[in-house]
């Protein structure tokens, strides 16, 4: 009598070794992308920042080629008068063409914290306090926050002298 041996059966799957072989190359590919994306992410940043100054820096040069330079010098205890040449600039006077110079729905908050991209008033324009700086000025923010409602100017608003 011959007794049939049961077929071998060709197992299917990955072994162990595998498995984890897979998992670590994955693994080292994310640490490289979270890497470049948190590089790409600060030049974001900085990029959002510098174009921040750059568009108060032409509201202050258009302001003073159809109205005043500002004389208010640099307090660098406060944020004081980055806040009042801000919001002379966002001042709508009927007698001035062009104004307000600069968007009433930016409504930035101060900041002296390192981690932040700040813009300061230096006397004759705005700067940019970048992370590990230190130093008070306008935080710029990434999430929008600074931005929406109008600025609403309290009655009698006197806007920053002039030169």
């Amino acid at each position: 009598m011959h007794v049939q041996q049961p077929a071998l059966r060709k197992k299917h799957g990955l072994s162990l070794v595998e498995v984890l072989l897979v998992v670590s190359i994955l693994g080292i590919i994310a640490s490289i992308s979270v890497l470049n994306f948190s590089n790409s992410l600060d030049g974001s940043k900085n990029a959002i920042a510098a174009d921040l100054e750059g568009k108060l820096n032409v509201a202050l040069k258009a302001h003073g080629q159809v109205n005043y330079e500002f004389n208010l010098a640099a307090n660098d205890s406060s944020t004081d008068d980055e806040f009042a040449i801000l919001r002379s600039l966002q001042w709508r006077d009927e007698t001035v063409p062009g104004s307000p110079f600069f968007t009433t729905y930016y409504n930035p908050i101060a900041s002296s914290d390192t981690d932040d991209h700040r813009l300061r008033w230096n006397g004759a324009n705005f700067i940019l306090v970048e992370p590990g700086e230190t130093g008070s000025g306008l935080k710029v923010s990434y999430d929008t926050t600074d931005r929406g409602t109008a600025y609403v100017f309290p009655g009698g608003y006197t806007p920053v002298p002039g030169s």
